[in-house]
């Protein structure tokens, strides 16, 4: 099978990952009359882990340290974002507007705001876009704000990782912070993050570094 076969592969399987872990985790269709803030934990629970997380050089999981090492083939933007947060510059970019929406739906622009550092792995409004739309939009409904900080804090890591840290460990695993693990691996030049590419590398912020990646990460339920 020719690569991008196997990656539209890879697309579907995890479109279809996605849909069944949300409905397993009884993501809610009905607008509810009341709804309840419920984010409190689990945003301070990314904050100060992410205050106390490890910076390249040293070590960040049991599996191994953040040093450097090749890096891959996806476009490197230029080091001009600087003096922007990770939130600021997710909200800046065209290409993650469905992400910046969903973070603002989450509650979680003022965590991003926060000192760091933070590795974010953004899906482009392409990798949103494979997936199901109704599912979607009930994902961003106030009502299931739990669950959509769940899927939004897989994606990402609480530390400084470029993308020649992050390959140093390929074919290891790394805690995201929602206190899941995600597989990071190299084919062939290529990052990757359980099944999604990444497909832009080393936004840097002032708090952390942005990649942007093909496919939404689907966390376990």
């Amino acid at each position: 099978m020719k690569k991008s076969g196997k990656k539209k592969l890879v697309c579907l399987m995890c479109t279809a990952a996605l849909v069944f872990s949300l409905s397993g985790w009884g993501v809610s269709y009905a607008q509810p009359e009341d709804v309840a803030d419920d984010t409190n934990g689990m945003t301070e629970s990314v904050t100060e882990t992410a205050g106390t997380a490890t910076t390249p050089g040293a070590t960040t999981t049991p599996g191994g340290t953040m040093t450097p090492s090749a890096t891959g083939t996806a476009t490197e933007k230029p080091n001009n974002t600087r003096s922007m947060d990770v939130g600021a510059l997710i909200a800046s970019n065209p290409k993650l507007s469905t992400l910046a929406a969903a973070i603002e739906a989450a509650g979680l622009t003022d965590v991003l705001k926060g000192e760091g550092p933070f590795t974010i792995f953004a899906p482009s409004n392409e990798a949103f876009a494979k997936l199901d739309a109704t599912m979607l939009d009930a994902l961003l409904r106030p009502e299931n704000r739990e669950k959509l900080v769940d899927v939004l804090t897989y994606h990402i890591y609480p530390g400084k990782a470029l993308a020649k840290d992050a390959a140093k460990l390929a074919g290891k695993e790394i805690t995201m912070a929602n206190k899941q693990k995600a597989q990071i691996a190299m084919n062939k030049k290529e990052l990757s993050i359980n099944n999604a590419f990444v497909i832009e590398k080393d936004i840097i912020g002032k708090n952390g570094v942005i990649h942007i990646i093909d496919m939404v990460l689907v966390p376990a339920k």
